[in-house]
């Protein structure tokens, strides 16, 4: 929502003071804009528009919640102060506040019922409710009065979309495509082809358009999409400072603030102290200030059974569904009652099939924060985990109100929270050896090891293939994991095994290569660090695990680990040489394979790592034994025993609950 510059002052000095404020809110000055703002306010402190302005400011920073107070007391001050209604409705649906949400739109339709703006926002409500028939027709009518809605044209396109039935991002991209080609300088419209390309898996073409974006106009959005791209490329050293950038112009917005955090887990260019610190930085502007439960009065568990919720945005067709299948599965019943807060945007079969192992299945979804709060405390949940972090679907802003009195993080990020409300983080000596307490907000729980489970889906029972290289007449050295993961400092080391290696080849399998511009770029960057045309292979294994078929040995990245694709690649015979980094995330090779009994292919320095890898590679039959032996051990270790990562936790969650109780946590 553009600020309201219309005359609104008798007085030349407020009206001077007023559209200055609007020139530096427009510029992105929000800082600035808001000092301008409040100074009339002092002297004028119920005048609609300008609280309405002061709000615009707030929100574009992130400051949500204070933003709707000024809304608010704007819509008091003058309930036909369109600008203000208009954008109380469109926050409340990011608050996910929908009954308010559809007060406020109502009031702005019926103030003008011929604006765009609030045609848009009466159909975004629309879809929320699923009426996706009449969310399209608000959407044209939106179009009818003003043909070039940005906003208005991509959500017909995505409203058209869900209507068909697909998850295509086609239409979108077509449509702000075509606006772009109109309106080359639409620097709203260029932002968001950016941001729809990259979620279609277009980064080439994505970052093109993200670097424009900022050419047209610098925003806190556009300068973290840009350092996004440039990580999700495995190039950090020029991410670092558009996401500094971002901060300084808008301090609290919250998804930038969670971007920063979540690609700084994979730099190589932070270590852990620094990146435990940038945690400690941001978290506090991420969360905001709200009303905090307490549970003085919280009923004793003896007698009892004890109450035990799990908070994931990813109970759904997601990897996080292998670790958590056989544990939510083998939960003991007679002294514990299971609930799940789903956040899934969409449900799915795996949804259908953990809904079984659940006592109550809670779609949390569109619930406000406020909302899920209440639930959980009026509920009286014991122990509650989040299993998401920061990561799109968490809902840390529901755990910073402290629902439960017990809460702990596991599982789905693999760091700190950063959150003091989260008073627990589940671990082994694998994943935080003694002296990584300092990295983390919370106290780490150490469980005997693994402190996983993993259970392969059935489509990744197939045989394990022959040694490719017996075939081939070469090794190859390769890698399933994502781009972000291959910093200039890991390429380099492989780029010194190929070297150490004759003929051997490096293969890179990921779906991020489907886009044929962006795997030409990456081309690109591994011919620029050094890695021979020759010893380059790129491509997509169209099923996942067959994908392992073709590669001798698994190269292990850092300092953040590869993550699930660890255990896959035991799974389907492919050894891994890992380098241990930074607790925890840079010891996920410590944590999956020693507890299979492949300790000596992990290693804490860079030398070691190359004689590893050069080892294994070297030794062709006994390469080929250690690739018929993996499956075998992955079905005899720990991580497959489907009741052992259950009784752990539970163990946990009641001592837990018994420290609570005896007064060493508040």
């Amino acid at each position: 929502m553009r600020p309201n510059f219309q005359r609104v002052f008798e007085q030349d000095r407020f009206q001077d003071i007023f559209e200055k404020g609007c020139l530096n809110l427009e510029a992105g000055q929000f800082a600035v804009a808001k000092n301008q703002f409040k100074s009339i306010l002092r002297s004028k402190p119920n005048h609609s528009v300008t609280l309405g302005n002061l709000a615009i400011c707030l929100r574009r920073e992130g400051q949500s919640l204070v933003a709707k107070q000024m809304l608010e007391r704007a819509v008091r001050a003058s309930a036909i102060n369109f600008h203000a209604l208009s954008t109380l409705g469109n926050l409340c649906l990011d608050l996910r506040q929908f009954d308010e949400a559809r007060q406020y739109i109502a009031m702005a339709l019926k103030v003008a019922p011929d604006d765009p703006n609030a045609n848009t926002n009466w159909g975004m409500l629309l879809m929320h409710d699923g009426e996706l028939e009449k969310a399209k027709a608000a959407f044209e009518r939106a179009l009818e009065l003003d043909p070039g809605h940005v906003h208005a044209r991509t959500k017909l396109a995505i409203c058209t979309r869900e209507l068909a039935g697909t998850t295509e991002y086609v239409p979108e991209i077509d449509e702000l495509t075509a606006l772009v080609e109109q309106e080359p300088d639409n620097a709203t419209a260029v932002a968001m082809l950016a941001h729809a390309l990259g979620r279609d898996g277009r980064f080439s073409r994505g970052l093109v358009h993200a670097f424009h974006a900022n050419t047209l106009k610098e925003t806190g959005d556009s300068l973290a999409m840009l350092a996004s791209y440039l990580c999700i490329m495995g190039e950090f050293e020029d991410s670092i400072p558009l996401y500094e950038r971002s901060l300084e112009l808008a301090p609290h917005q919250i998804n930038n603030l969670k971007s920063y955090l979540f690609m700084s887990n994979y730099s190589n260019l932070i270590d852990g102290e620094g990146l435990y610190n940038l945690y400690r930085r941001i978290v506090d502007n991420i969360i905001e200030k709200r009303t905090k439960y307490t549970h003085r009065d919280h009923k004793k568990i003896a007698g009892r059974k004890i109450k035990i919720g799990y908070s994931s945005g990813d109970f759904r067709s997601h990897a996080v569904y292998f670790f958590v299948k056989e544990i939510f599965k083998s939960h003991e019943r007679s002294n514990f009652e299971f609930f799940a807060y789903s956040n899934a945007q969409k449900e799915d079969e795996i949804s259908e099939m953990l809904k079984q192992s659940f006592d109550h299945w809670v779609d949390v979804s569109k619930m406000s924060d406020e909302v899920m709060a209440q639930c959980i405390f009026d509920e009286g949940i014991d122990v509650l985990i989040d299993l998401a972090g920061h990561t799109n679907l968490d809902r840390l802003s529901v755990f910073a109100m402290r629902p439960a009195p017990v809460q702990i993080s596991y599982l789905g990020y693999g760091y700190t929270t950063g959150l003091k409300e989260i008073d627990y983080f589940i671990t082994d000596d694998n994943l935080t050896p003694a002296g990584s307490e300092p990295f983390f907000s919370e106290t780490l729980l150490r469980v005997p090891a693994p402190a996983y489970s993993y259970q392969p889906p059935k489509k990744a029972y197939i045989d394990v293939a022959p040694l490719p290289a017996l075939k081939n007449g070469y090794i190859t050295f390769g890698t399933m994991s994502r781009l972000i993961r291959m910093n200039n400092d890991v390429l380099a080391v492989w780029k010194e095994i190929l070297e150490r290696v004759p003929n051997s080849r490096l293969r890179f399998d990921s779906r991020q290569l489907m886009d044929v511009e962006t795997r030409e770029l990456f081309r690109v960057r591994l011919m620029k660090a050094g890695i021979p045309a020759g010893c380059i292979e790129l491509g997509v294994t169209e099923t996942h695990w067959e994908g392992y078929h073709s590669l001798d040995i698994s190269l292990d990245c850092w300092p953040h680990n590869m993550g699930t694709t660890i255990l896959d690649s035991l799974w389907m015979g492919v050894p891994v040489v890992s380098k241990t980094d930074r607790p925890s995330m840079g010891r996920f090779g410590a944590a999956f394979m020693r507890p299979v009994g492949l300790g000596e292919y992990v290693v804490d320095d860079i030398p070691s790592y190359i004689e590893k890898a050069v080892a294994l590679a070297s030794d062709i039959p006994a390469l080929a034994a250690l690739r018929a032996s993996l499956r075998g051990r992955m079905l005899a270790s720990p991580f497959l025993q489907e009741r052992l990562m259950s009784e752990k936790l539970e163990t946990v969650y009641l001592e837990a609950m018994q420290k609570f109780e005896q007064g060493n946590r508040s």
